[in-house]
């Protein structure tokens, strides 16, 4: 993906700084379980068909390099996958050298458009069972 971002694949991303929303918004609605916060997330517009079956290896990079953790070490588990009519929607668990880090949510919309991918990194912030 990184070639392809150099060739002219348009690409866009969010740094919000999610800190300053508070903790009380960022954990407004979430599961007793576990609170996962967003940490990065991507969108990258007229991907290709090739582009969108590389999906999984694309957020395994993402991950890698938000991280700094090699790929070998990163599992990623399919917990979620829903598809229409127009959209493709997965989420994985996401695994650095078998320990829980969080989720990584990948959605693929396709419009007269173009194609648009985007990736939505979250991390584990309460309920880890494997501290």
């Amino acid at each position: 993906m990184a070639n392809r971002v150099n060739q002219g694949l348009s690409t866009g991303n969010w740094r919000t700084d999610f800190s300053k929303l508070g903790t009380e918004a960022a954990l407004k609605g979430m599961s007793s379980k576990a609170t996962y916060l967003i940490q990065t997330s991507r969108e990258y517009r007229d991907v290709t068909d090739s582009d969108i079956d590389l999906r999984r290896k694309y957020g395994k990079s993402l991950v890698s390099n938000y991280t700094g953790t090699d790929k070998k070490f990163i599992r990623m588990d399919k917990k979620i996958s829903t598809q229409g009519l127009t959209t493709l929607n997965e989420v994985y668990y996401i695994y650095l050298a078998g320990r829980s880090y969080g989720k990584l949510a990948i959605s693929v919309q396709r419009t007269f458009r173009g194609n648009t991918m985007t990736f939505i990194l979250t991390k584990k912030v309460r309920g880890d069972k494997t501290k």
